[in-house]
C-alpha cells in the first residue's frame, strides 16, 4: 500500500514539476523574443496544444511503469497463494479456517471425509450447526471462546461422530487477526489419532493380559508347591 502511494506521489511530483518548468520557461521565452501581441496570443494556444500532447505522453510512460508494478506485484502475490493452496491441500493433517460467524472459508481434501461431506461446496459458507455432527455446538462453543479470548488451544482431545463412527481428534485451533489486531476468524489443525489409540489400547489389553497370565502361572505354581509340602508329611 505504502509503495502504491509512494508511486502516485512521484508520478504527480514529475508531473508538477514539468508543468511548472514548462509554463514559466515557455512564457518567458514568448515575451523575450515575440513583440506582436496577435502572434504571442498564437504561440500560447499552440504552447497549450504542444503541452497537452507533451504532459499526455509523459503521464503514459510514468502511469505504464506503474501499472507494471502492480501487475507484477500481482503475479507474484498469485504465484505465492498458489504455492500456499499446493501447501496445504498436500498438508497430511486436515486444515480449516473459518470468520468470525464460524462460516467455513476454506480447507483441505483432507478434512472432508471426516466432516461427512464429499466436496468443498459441500463445507465452503456452512457452519457446523449445518453438519450432520453430534459434536457440532461443541466445535462451535470452542470457536467462539478462541476468538474472544484471542488464544489458542493447542493439542487437545475431542472427538467427532459422524454416521454412528466415533473418531477421535489431536485438534489445535488458534484466532487469526487482521492487519489491526483484530480477529477476524480461527484457525484449525486436525490429526485423526483414532487408529493410534486403538492400537495403543490393544498393546495395552495385551500387556495386561500377559500379566494376568503371568499372575495365573504364579499362583499355579505357588498351588503346585503347597500341594507338594502337603503330601510330604502324609
Amino acid at each position: 500500500m505504502y509503495k502504491n502511494i509512494s508511486s502516485a506521489f512521484k508520478i504527480t511530483f514529475v508531473y508538477f514539476l514539468f508543468s511548472v518548468l514548462w509554463i514559466y520557461f515557455s512564457d518567458n521565452a514568448i515575451n523575450l523574443f515575440v513583440k506582436d501581441l496577435e502572434y504571442a496570443q498564437f504561440l500560447q494556444k499552440i504552447k497549450g496544444w504542444f503541452f497537452i500532447t507533451i504532459s499526455s505522453f509523459l503521464l503514459f510512460l510514468l502511469s505504464k511503469k506503474y501499472f507494471l508494478d502492480i501487475q507484477e506485484e500481482k503475479i507474484k502475490l498469485l504465484e505465492t497463494n498458489e504455492v500456499l493452496e499446493k501447501i496445504i491441500e498436500n498438508a497430511p493433517i486436515m486444515i480449516f479456517w473459518k470468520d468470525t460467524k464460524g462460516v467455513y472459508r476454506g480447507c483441505n481434501t483432507e478434512l472432508l471425509e471426516l466432516m461427512g461431506v464429499s466436496k468443498k461446496d459441500d463445507l465452503i459458507g456452512k457452519t457446523d450447526l449445518d453438519l450432520n455432527i453430534h459434536e457440532k455446538q461443541n466445535f462451535v462453543n470452542d470457536d467462539i471462546k478462541i476468538m474472544k479470548t484471542k488464544k489458542p488451544k493447542l493439542n487437545y482431545l475431542e472427538t467427532i461422530t459422524t454416521k454412528d463412527k466415533i473418531k477421535y481428534l489431536n485438534t489445535s485451533k488458534v484466532p487469526l487477526f487482521d492487519k489491526n489486531n483484530v480477529v477476524i476468524g480461527v484457525l484449525g489443525v486436525v490429526q485423526d489419532i483414532t487408529e493410534k489409540l486403538d492400537n495403543e489400547k490393544q498393546i495395552k489389553s495385551q500387556e495386561e493380559l500377559l500379566i494376568q497370565q503371568s499372575k495365573l502361572a504364579a499362583m499355579g505354581e505357588m498351588i503346585a508347591n503347597i500341594a507338594h509340602q502337603w503330601r510330604q508329611p502324609l
